[in-house]
């Protein structure tokens, strides 16, 4: 279905060269009808006179086969650290107190379109609930997505070849190099297993 998907509703040429930022970008220009990834992608294209489409966006949780299960979504975050060998510890230590106080996140979710702010005081502050109301369809995504969140990312030697074995199996499956779709999962599951294998990772 996937496949089918991409030859009917995408650049067949181009959309393995197209990275998140551009996939945002046909969102927000109404080239594309859908966009399935962080949610900070549409937020962004949906902020007032950013984009063509602001205003017309709406979110949604995603799908599920099994609406009974619930489902578990990945927190990404970008964090703030200090190097041991600073020679600027106390400057430091006293930015990353102001950029992560919850006075500058909740400003920062009020006026410079931080999408979910990293405090469950500011997530729960009724002027940012009353500000992301604004968009339809946030809050309750937002809600049913953090519900069961965690991150999901694991460190691991072998994720830069995995995921380049994940890239190009898509590939060929959307160039039709396999009889079928399966046929490229099976050779991606093989490679995929004897990379962990090597790592020493259990399957």
């Amino acid at each position: 279905m996937w496949v089918k998907l991409v030859h009917s509703c995408s650049s067949v040429s181009s959309w393995r060269q197209n990275p998140w930022n551009e996939a945002s970008a046909d969102l927000g220009a109404g080239k594309v009808a859908m966009l399935f990834d962080a949610d900070i992608n549409a937020y962004m294209q949906n902020v007032e006179g950013y984009s063509k489409e602001s205003g017309n966006i709406v979110f949604t949780p995603a799908p599920l086969v099994n609406p009974n299960v619930k489902v578990a979504s990945n927190l990404w975050a970008w964090g703030l650290g200090m190097n041991n060998a600073s020679n600027h510890k106390e400057a430091s230590w006293l930015f990353m107190q102001y950029f992560t106080s919850k006075d500058f996140i909740r400003w920062a979710a009020l006026n410079a379109n931080l999408v979910h702010p990293a405090r469950r005081s500011v997530m729960a502050d009724k002027d940012y609930v009353r500000h992301i109301r604004k968009v339809e369809g946030l809050e309750q995504t937002l809600n049913e997505q953090l519900e069961n969140a965690r991150t999901l990312f694991t460190p691991h030697a072998s994720f830069f070849d995995t995921t380049n074995e994940w890239a190009s199996a898509l590939k060929k499956m959307v160039n039709g190099e396999y009889a079928d779709t399966r046929q490229g999962l099976d050779e991606l599951k093989r490679k995929i297993d004897n990379l962990l294998d090597k790592a020493g990772t259990s399957q």
